[in-house]
């Protein structure tokens, strides 16, 4: 095993809190994980939906951080338009 990977709303959804990644017992499931992989080898790997979330991820300890092509794709298309309709 190289990678405990997090999904934040899958884990929400096994908790019977559908969606809610903020909610405090998933943010404590999620925290519980970080500190057990943190006394392994094992790399904490977590979806992150833009930038600074990566960023937050990373001070938390993670070392494989994934994101969407869209989270990626989404702002620098939305800042073409606009530089190019201005």
């Amino acid at each position: 095993v190289d990678v405990i990977f997090v999904g934040p709303t899958d884990l929400s959804h096994s908790l019977g809190l559908p969606g809610q990644i903020q909610h405090p017992t998933v943010q404590a499931a999620i925290q519980k994980i970080i500190d057990v992989v943190a006394k392994s080898n094992v790399a904490f790997g977590i979806l992150a939906g833009n930038a600074a979330a990566a960023r937050e991820w990373r001070a938390r300890g993670a070392r494989y951080i994934v994101t969407t092509i869209e989270s990626v794709m989404g702002p620098a298309v939305r800042e073409y338009l606009k530089s190019a309709r201005n």
